[in-house]
């Protein structure tokens, strides 16, 4: 799954936390049909962690701008 971000730098740092919180993902370029607002990058992760992303996002004030199945 793709999680759009408003930034690199908020990638970068949702992606810091889930490391401590043992869970993996990647910070990679968005595709082209989903940079049409916001960062052209997005945090990619396995469907199964979805809730708990969204969780420490909401814990974070991190906004996230989408989720998408991977392209």
């Amino acid at each position: 799954m793709l999680i759009r971000l408003q930034s690199m730098t908020v990638a970068l740092r949702m992606k810091d936390r889930l490391i401590r919180e043992g869970i993996p993902s990647q910070v990679v370029q968005s595709p082209k049909s989903m940079q049409k607002n916001g960062c052209g990058y997005s945090l990619q992760i396995e469907r199964k962690h979805l809730p708990a992303v969204k969780k420490i996002a909401g814990e974070m004030d991190i906004r996230i701008i989408g989720v998408h199945e991977d392209v």
